[in-house]
């Protein structure tokens, strides 16, 4: 009888975790069958009803923010892009839907001073019904970075994509 309570954890412990297993798997399977829409610079691409536009891909050794300047440790990759909603309701994007690629395959999430770049005060930025607006990324990157990729993830595929096994790329943009 004693032995019983262990046998009964042990599997219901394999279960969860083979299930966990199967469902990360299988959603890694999924996330890279979908095709992905690639675009250059200046091309826009339509992700969660935004048009989104790269202006422009640069790396730099100093930030100018409004009252602040800012050196980096390695190297600022900064990408200019535009959004614009052609849709009927308002449309609020994270930064950390976006992810820069630089030539060596190196991924690098947006550095938190994206907001202070784009005039924004959180960690998202919003384009109003029938407008459009210029926004910044910055990413910390290696000194010996040059951006060659910039993704995006559908914010409306909630976290899921953003953090599972595979960033769930909804459209890239080669950069240079």
């Amino acid at each position: 009888m004693t032995g019983l309570p262990k046998r009964a954890l042990l599997w219901f412990a394999v279960t969860v975790v083979g299930l966990a297993l199967f469902s990360l798997g299988s959603f890694a399977l999924v996330a890279r069958g979908v095709a992905v829409r690639e675009a250059g610079e200046g091309t826009a691409l339509r992700v969660a009803g935004l048009d989104f536009t790269v202006d422009d891909a640069s790396t730099a050794d100093v930030l100018e923010l409004p009252g602040e300047r800012r050196e980096a440790a390695g190297a600022y990759g900064v990408v200019r892009l535009a959004a614009a909603n052609g849709g009927d309701r308002p449309v609020r994007v994270p930064f950390y839907a976006f992810r820069l690629v630089d030539q060596h395959g190196r991924l690098y999430a947006p550095a938190n001073v994206s907001a202070r770049a784009s005039g924004e005060q959180g960690d998202s930025f919003a384009v109003q019904t029938g407008q459009s607006r210029d926004v910044t990324l910055v990413f910390n990157v290696a000194a010996d970075s040059t951006p060659a990729w910039l993704e995006i993830v559908d914010p409306a595929a909630g976290s899921r994509a953003l953090y599972g096994p595979a960033f769930a790329v909804a459209a890239r943009w080669r950069l240079r």
